[in-house]
């Protein structure tokens, strides 16, 4: 199923707490969190991971 097809079936809702959850993991006041996605890569997959697993189906990047 494309995402045009998952649409006609279904409710999305995009939200998430990319900034809360970095900076739970590091990120300083007025630190770019869109750095973090060259220097902490790992944490971006995580958290993105974390996302997935817990039954999302969609994901907004880190940008």
């Amino acid at each position: 199923m494309n995402f045009k097809e998952f649409l006609q079936h279904n409710i999305v809702i995009l939200d998430g707490g990319m900034g809360t959850l970095l900076q739970e993991r590091g990120l300083q006041p007025g630190e770019q969190p869109e750095r973090w996605n060259l220097s902490h890569p790992g944490d971006i997959t995580a958290i993105h991971k974390a996302y997935f697993d817990n039954g999302s189906h969609v994901v907004n990047t880190n940008t």
